[in-house]
């Protein structure tokens, strides 16, 4: 079937005259139409959809999952921990561990958080999500409030659940 840019001459001309011959009878059915209870939504009138396949790609490519991952392999090279402690310190120290040249991805951590105020950014927002964070990703990032002009964060790297027997 051809796209409407597609159609050339008496073919276009009489595609356009089907359309516009049920643009009424349509707009009669869009104005009567009424929308199933299941389907009804408070915003818009109809409830939103995400398909969950591309909810999750989205995600995946977020800066903020980005940054986790990223942290991830700081806590897999030893690089922003000791043993169980928990790494604190402000966005511009963490900024200079992962662009640090050991970092296993320093060079993506200096492309997409240019500066410590950037990577600053998606670690309040990381912050504010905590629970979702440790839940899926296995860690926790806490914010404490400003001293004397600085952010401090806690990351910790939580054990992996147990697997049910």
């Amino acid at each position: 079937m051809k796209s409407l840019i597609q159609k050339r001459g008496e073919e276009r001309a009489a595609y356009l005259a089907q359309i516009t011959s049920e643009l009424p009878a349509f707009l009669q059915m869009l104005l009567h139409y009424e929308i199933p209870p299941a389907i009804q939504g408070q915003r818009t009138g109809v409830e939103s959809y995400i398909n969950p396949v591309l909810a999750n790609r989205m995600e995946e490519s977020a800066p903020e999952i980005v940054l986790i991952e990223l942290i991830q392999g700081a806590f897999k090279a030893g690089l922003i921990h000791s043993g169980n402690e928990p790494w604190r310190g402000t966005a511009m120290e963490l900024h200079g561990k992962l662009t640090a040249i050991e970092c296993p991805n320093w060079r993506v951590a200096a492309d997409r958080f240019g500066g410590a105020r950037s990577m600053g950014i998606y670690l309040a927002r990381l912050a504010e999500q905590s629970h979702h964070y440790a839940t899926k990703y296995r860690i926790r990032i806490n914010r404490a409030a400003p001293r004397r002009g600085y952010t401090t964060y806690t990351l910790l790297q939580l054990a992996d659940e147990p697997e049910l027997l």
